[in-house]
C-alpha cells in the first residue's frame, strides 16, 4: 500500500493525474495478535502431561534455547555438543515433502540465524537420556529405521513434521488445560525469561538468531514477576531519596 501511496503521489506532483485517490483511504488499524510467554507453572504442568520422552525432551530444549520450530526439527545428533554444551544451527526442516531419500532442509532464515547456543547442564542431562531412548528405537525398529542422524524424529527414523509435533504439543496442553499455545510460544518463553534476567538486548538477538532488534521487541514479554518486581523497585526509590535528603540537611557541609 505504501508503494501504491508513493506512487501516485508522484505522479500527482508531476500532473500526470489530478490527485492522489489513496489519500482519501483510511486502512484500518492493523491487528497483531500477542503472543505469549508460559509460566514456570504452566511449564512444569505441560511437561508433566508429555506422553512421551521425545515430546517432552522437545519442549524443554526449545524454551532453554528459543529455536524456531523449523531449526528444532532440522537437528542433527552432529550439530548437538553434549561434552561442551553446545548447539550449533544450520538448518531448518521445511514442509516440503519427504521423499524417503532428500530431508527437505533449507538454509536458515538469516544469516544471524546461523548460530551457537550454551546447553545448561540440565538439558544436556535430558538430551543424553533421550539419546539413549531414542538408540532403543532404532534397535526395535530393525531394517524399517532410516538413518538420517535427526535429533527428533519418527518411531522409524524419518523426519518429524512440523504438524505431527504441533499436534503432539496441543494434546499435552489441553491435558495440562493451557490454551492458546504454539511452537512459537515456547520461543517467546525463552525470549521474555532471558529479559526478565536483564539479559542484555544483543545478548538476546544473538541467541535468537534475529537480524535486528525490531523483532527481538515483539518476541520479549515481561512476566507478571518482572512487572511486579519493577513496581516494588519504584516505590522504594521515594524512601532512599528522603534518606538522602535526610543525610543532606545533617551534613551541609558535605
Amino acid at each position: 500500500m505504501n508503494v501504491v501511496k508513493s506512487s501516485l503521489q508522484q505522479a500527482a506532483m508531476t500532473g500526470k493525474i489530478p490527485y492522489n485517490p489513496c489519500l482519501a483511504i483510511k486502512l484500518p488499524k492493523r491487528v497483531v495478535k500477542k503472543q505469549r510467554a508460559l509460566s514456570f507453572e504452566e511449564e512444569k504442568k505441560l511437561l508433566e502431561k508429555c506422553e512421551n520422552l521425545r515430546l517432552r525432551t522437545m519442549i524443554s530444549l526449545d524454551i532453554s534455547t528459543g529455536l524456531r520450530e523449523g531449526e528444532l526439527l532440522g537437528l542433527l545428533w552432529p550439530d548437538i555438543d553434549l561434552e561442551n554444551q553446545v548447539l550449533k544451527v544450520e538448518r531448518e526442516l521445511t514442509r516440503g515433502k519427504y521423499d524417503g531419500q532428500n530431508l527437505p532442509f533449507e538454509p536458515p532464515k538469516t544469516d544471524n540465524s546461523i548460530r551457537e547456543i550454551p546447553l545448561s547442564q540440565e538439558t544436556v542431562k535430558l538430551l543424553k537420556a533421550y539419546k539413549i531412548k531414542q538408540l532403543e528405537g532404532k534397535l526395535k525398529a530393525g531394517s524399517l529405521w532410516q538413518n538420517n542422524n535427526l535429533v527428533f524424529c519418527t518411531s522409524a527414523g524419518r523426519p518429524l513434521m512440523a504438524s505431527n509435533f504441533y499436534r503432539d504439543l496441543r494434546k499435552a496442553a489441553a491435558l495440562a488445560s493451557i490454551k492458546d499455545i504454539h511452537p512459537h510460544t515456547l520461543r517467546h518463553t525463552f525470549a521474555s525469561r532471558l529479559a526478565d534476567n536483564n539479559v542484555h538486548p544483543r545478548t538476546i538477538q544473538a541467541l535468537m538468531g534475529h537480524a535486528n532488534m525490531k523483532q527481538q521487541e515483539d518476541y520479549t514479554h515481561p512476566s507478571a514477576a518482572a512487572l511486579r518486581h519493577a513496581i516494588l523497585q519504584l516505590n522504594s526509590q521515594p524512601v532512599e531519596a528522603k534518606k538522602t535528603a535526610e543525610n543532606a540537611e545533617k551534613n551541609p557541609s558535605e
